[in-house]
């Protein structure tokens, strides 16, 4: 699902929007998968916030720094490691491998709007 945001922006906006239209309906889906439905709406959120206002602000990045650590299971909200079994999906689980090709992405995506935000 693409999701529409500002013909013409530039920068790091652009950078985000541009991920977020290319995998913002699986990052939802991911996040919720791994920490639950609330998780899945903070996406979702974001993603609406973004369209809303057109430019980037600072809770956007923390936003996506922490959907980057729930797709890594680093956040939080997860289950401790010694509770791994308890997380619903298996390590086996062909999701999984997505999951990470996503995280990888979304890690790249803060690295950008990191040199970015250097330059400026």
């Amino acid at each position: 699902m693409a999701f529409d945001f500002l013909p013409r922006a530039s920068g790091a906006y652009a950078s985000i929007t541009r991920w977020l239209s290319s995998h913002g309906s699986a990052a939802a889906q991911a996040a919720t998968l791994l920490a639950g439905e609330a998780a899945g709406v903070a996406v979702l959120s974001l993603i609406d916030d973004l369209r809303r206002t057109g430019r980037l602000q600072r809770r956007h990045h923390l936003q996506l720094v922490k959907l980057h650590r729930v797709l890594t299971l680093d956040a939080p909200e997860l289950p401790e490691e010694d509770d791994i079994p308890y997380l619903p999906i298996h390590p086996d689980d062909p999701r999984v491998h997505d999951i990470c090709r996503l995280a990888d992405s979304l890690s790249d995506l803060l690295s950008e709007i990191s040199v970015q935000a250097k330059a400026a």
